[in-house]
């Protein structure tokens, strides 16, 4: 049985053995499927087997129609492209809202978070987005330039202490006498007072103007199988688990689970890998116009709930300046005006709109 820590923040206790035992059926790595596998035929335990994607229902034909072209794109044993390992270091971390209501300010996220309602809790989170093109911000230096796109199920709550997410970092580097442009797939399963780096996909492709779509479902509690594929090139990465972070404390874990109350669609400027906690930066963003979220969709569990990105919250990313008393928008997001409940934009270019 799992004891509740005293909080949600403190996550679930168990013996080293009970964890052990609860997540082994849902890890991977998962087995090549065969060469004549139908998912349209595939039995929900075949799909599990194989490691893809629970298939919605044909009804949603939006959603089917992303949801096929993720899990059959193919992903080849040996990956083409190269692994950039992250032309330099940096983490993610929410900074909390500075206010709170329908439009929040943070200091590093701009996008959405969709509230679950209703008692629901959310456990599958999908989106497709399209990599912008990216340049040097006029007038800086060689220090790099980034900004990461991804989706996550949790984190957006103050009392939220872990959140899966997967994505995209775009950036753009000083390397050998040029300014150089990088895009690096990744997954990471975030703890709340913790800097881990993000484990970069091996050999998954991306570049400009590719449109990537991926999906992340709750297994049980304490693993996610994540799916994520390059539309634009027909490639995906192999599929693979992500298991929730613990701490050890024999003869108990503590292991911070996801809890489904947020599902979130993020464009963040990450913050610098240094050595001291009180030295931390945020990575100033690139040059670019928008990111266009598309096919945004969510799904809660007894009963089957399948909605898009309302309700929900709208957040901007605010720079805030100490030494000049002042604070800059650096990104927004904004709905579509014809599909407000699957699309947004998000990014530097709606600001610079609105000062035009």
């Amino acid at each position: 049985m799992i004891v509740n820590g005293g909080s949600r923040m403190a996550g679930s206790r168990m013996a080293k053995e009970e964890f052990e035992a609860k997540v082994r059926p849902f890890l991977g790595p998962f087995p090549p499927r065969p060469p004549d596998f139908d998912v349209l035929k595939a039995s929900s335990s075949e799909l599990m087997h194989y490691g893809l994607l629970p298939r919605p229902d044909k009804k949603n034909e939006r959603l089917f129609k992303m949801w096929l072209a993720i899990v059959t794109a193919p992903s080849p044993v040996k990956p083409r492209h190269k692994t950039l390992n992250g032309p330099f270091q940096y983490y993610l971390q929410f900074s909390q809202p500075l206010n709170s209501g329908h439009q929040e300010t943070s200091r590093n996220w701009s996008g959405i978070a969709a509230e679950a309602t209703g008692g629901h809790s959310f456990n599958t989170v999908y989106a497709q987005w399209q990599l912008p093109k990216m340049q040097k911000p006029p007038g800086g230096k060689s220090r790099p330039f980034a900004c990461s796109s991804w989706i996550g199920l949790d984190g957006h709550d103050p009392t939220s202490a872990s959140m899966p997410q997967i994505g995209v970092t775009m950036s753009m580097v000083w390397n050998r006498k040029k300014w150089r442009p990088y895009y690096q797939a990744w997954s990471q399963w975030w703890q709340r007072g913790q800097r881990n780096p993000v484990n970069p996909i091996a050999g998954f492709p991306a570049a400009k103007n590719d449109i990537i779509a991926c999906g992340l479902s709750v297994s049980s509690e304490f693993v996610v199988l994540v799916n994520i594929a390059n539309l634009t090139q027909n490639q995906a990465a192999a599929p693979f688990t992500m298991i929730a972070p613990f701490r050890p404390a024999p003869p108990i874990f503590y292991i911070y689970g996801v809890r489904g109350h947020t599902a979130v669609w993020i464009a963040e400027r990450p913050k610098e890998m240094n050595a001291s906690a009180n030295n931390e930066t945020y990575f100033a963003l690139p040059d670019f116009d928008n990111i266009t979220f598309d096919n945004c969709f969510v799904q809660s569990l007894s009963p089957l709930v399948v909605r898009g990105l309302s309700p929900s919250r709208m957040i901007r990313m605010q720079e805030v300046n100490a030494k000049q008393s002042g604070s800059q928008i650096l990104s927004r997001a904004r709905k579509d005006v014809i599909d407000p409940n699957h699309k947004f934009l998000v990014g530097p270019g709606i600001e610079k709109a609105m000062r035009a």
